[in-house]
């Protein structure tokens, strides 16, 4: 697992509104 490539996106999806987290939360 790229875990570099994991974090990378996690800084990038926490600047992410609150109503988009949740769908793609329940996504993955």
């Amino acid at each position: 697992m790229a875990d570099t490539e994991f974090e990378e996106f996690r800084q990038y999806f926490e600047r992410l509104p609150q109503h988009l987290k949740a769908p793609i939360s329940n996504y993955t």
